[in-house]
C-alpha cells in the first residue's frame, strides 16, 4: 500500500551520538545508519537493500563522511547479511560492520 510506513531508517554522524562506535567517532567522517521494518509483509523483498543503498547515498553526498559504521545485533543475521551484502566488512577485533567511501 503506497504511503504507509512500514518501518524508519536514519542515518547521523557518529560524533553527534552518545556511543563511541569502537573509537571510529574520534576519526571524523564516521556516519552510523540504523534501520527497521517492521512489517513483515515487507521482509525479503529486496526492500532492506534498498533503503542501505539510500542511506549510503545520501551520506556519501556530505564532504566529510568517509566511512559507514553499523552494530546490529549479531543474533540477526538478516541484517548482518544485508550489510555484508551491501559491501561492508566486518571488523572482527572490534565486533562492527563497517564500509569504507
Amino acid at each position: 500500500m503506497r504511503g504507509k510506513p512500514i518501518g524508519f531508517c536514519r542515518y547521523y554522524t557518529c560524533a553527534d551520538s552518545d556511543e563511541l562506535w569502537e573509537g571510529f567517532s574520534a576519526m571524523g567522517g564516521s556516519y552510523s545508519i540504523d534501520y527497521l521494518i517492521g512489517e513483515t509483509g515487507y521482509l525479503r523483498r529486496g526492500i532492506g537493500r534498498q533503503i542501505v543503498t539510500a542511506l549510503t547515498e545520501r551520506i556519501r553526498a556530505h564532504g566529510d563522511a568517509e566511512r559507514i559504521v553499523a552494530a546490529p545485533d549479531q543474533k540477526n543475521r538478516a541484517s548482518c547479511g544485508l550489510l555484508l551484502a551491501s559491501v561492508f566488512t566486518f571488523d572482527t577485533d572490534r565486533s562492527i560492520y563497517v564500509k569504507a567511501l
